[in-house]
């Protein structure tokens, strides 16, 4: 019989028994095309030290991962969409048992069945309090993976630090899905107003026939504060494709020759002089208490008169009251996609800056037609990393928040 209806819809479990073969998500939407991907990337040499389990025996026995997740979020009702008839789960032989609260997963799976899970994928926004309740008091030590559909986990940190450090547990992101979407909006905020678009579009709108020196990208110098796979990834681009030169900020200048595939003209280890030695200046900090506000007013003010400050990573590396500060004074520009708190408040000062000052989204730089594809992709890579006792493609360090 089938299990109750409720908030908690298990359109991902595969229990024959009692579905009758078939999911309720299949009795509700058309079958989908599932893309049955595998791991074809060369695995990370970046092994946690705290991974010390062994790979699962390889018998027929599905994989038994619990899904923490608002069932009415659009990224699970996509990862629903790819299991319609539980393709996603046999192609992978795994099992998902999906819900959102600590009483939706007893009543529905029971106690019994959930100590024997092996894996955890959070998929956000959801409520970690579940999470760590379920840690607490129905897991045993089986669970030595933790995946978080998207790449930050900045709402996962106490949970992180409370429980799983010394642990044997691994967690692992969604980094490097969303990267190449990212890159592109960086490279177009730079060519927005290198191209000087607003001024394009305001002597459209006057009739005004304005032959200026049209400026270019070559040569200008492209600063980086935080160069993780996003930066990077943006970094190549600016390098290779419109000849900039790049600038990276580090603690540690002498990791870069390891770990970049582009050529880094110059190192700051000081914020203050990427700030002013940059044309563009780029935040892709992950948000953790150490990058609140690490952009505030006195980096604001060291930039050059028209530098542009671009931030995609978390909003709250970014004191947005500083930057508004900044912007109305006409001095420099700014494009941002991510805020501290989203949506952004209508009490925000960002709203209310000159005109032609500003390039905003609503967060939605990585939202592209293939989001979800690609999110499901690094989770199914570090899967089947998981399964064959490979190191993990995407490990989070749990200490340090990323």
């Amino acid at each position: 019989m089938f299990c109750r209806p409720s908030s908690r819809l298990l359109p991902f479990l595969l229990t024959t028994a009692n579905r009758n073969g078939r999911s309720l998500l299949s009795q509700q939407r058309p079958a989908a095309t599932v893309t049955r991907w595998m791991t074809t990337t060369t695995p990370s040499d970046k092994i946690d030290k705290d991974l010390h389990w062994k790979p699962p025996p390889s018998d027929d026995k599905p994989m038994q991962i619990v899904v923490l997740a608002d069932t009415t979020s659009p990224a699970y009702q996509a990862i629903a969409q790819m299991n319609q008839g539980q393709q996603l789960e046999a192609a992978h032989n795994i099992e998902l048992l999906v819900g959102d609260s600590v009483d939706g997963f007893v009543s529905d799976f029971g106690n019994d069945k959930l100590r024997q899970t092996d894996a955890v994928l959070v998929v956000p926004p959801t409520d970690i309090q579940v999470l760590d309740q379920l840690w607490q008091s129905h897991w045993s030590p089986k669970v030595k993976w933790i995946h978080c559909f998207f790449a930050g986990v900045d709402s996962m940190a106490d949970f992180m630090q409370q429980r799983l450090n010394g642990d044997a547990v691994t967690v692992t992101n969604g980094r490097g899905a969303f990267s190449s979407s990212l890159a592109e909006y960086i490279m177009a905020s730079a060519l927005y107003y290198n191209k000087q678009v607003p001024r394009c579009q305001q002597n459209l709108r006057q009739k005004k026939w304005d032959k200026f020196i049209m400026p270019v990208l070559k040569g200008k110098t492209m600063g980086f504060v935080g160069y993780g796979n996003i930066a990077k990834h943006a970094a190549q681009i600016a390098k290779n494709g419109f000849g900039m030169k790049i600038g990276v900020l580090r603690k540690n200048p002498n990791k870069l020759e390891s770990e970049s595939e582009v050529a880094v003209d110059v190192v700051f280890t000081d914020k203050q002089k990427v700030f002013a030695n940059s044309d563009f200046v780029v935040c892709t900090l992950p948000g953790t208490p150490e990058t609140q506000h690490f952009c505030s007013t006195a980096e604001f003010a060291a930039m050059k008169d028209d530098a542009v400050f671009i931030s995609c990573g978390r909003g709250v590396a970014v004191d947005e009251t500083a930057l508004a500060q900044a912007l109305n004074e006409e001095r420099i520009y700014a494009a941002l996609d991510v805020f501290e708190i989203e949506p952004l408040p209508q009490t925000s000062p960002l709203w209310t800056v000159p005109d032609g000052r500003l390039l905003m989204t609503a967060h939605n730089a990585d939202y592209t037609t293939d989001y979800f594809e690609l999110g499901i992709q690094v989770f199914l890579e570090n899967l089947h990393c998981y399964k064959d006792g490979r190191p993990f493609q995407t490990i989070v360090d749990k200490s340090a928040g990323y």
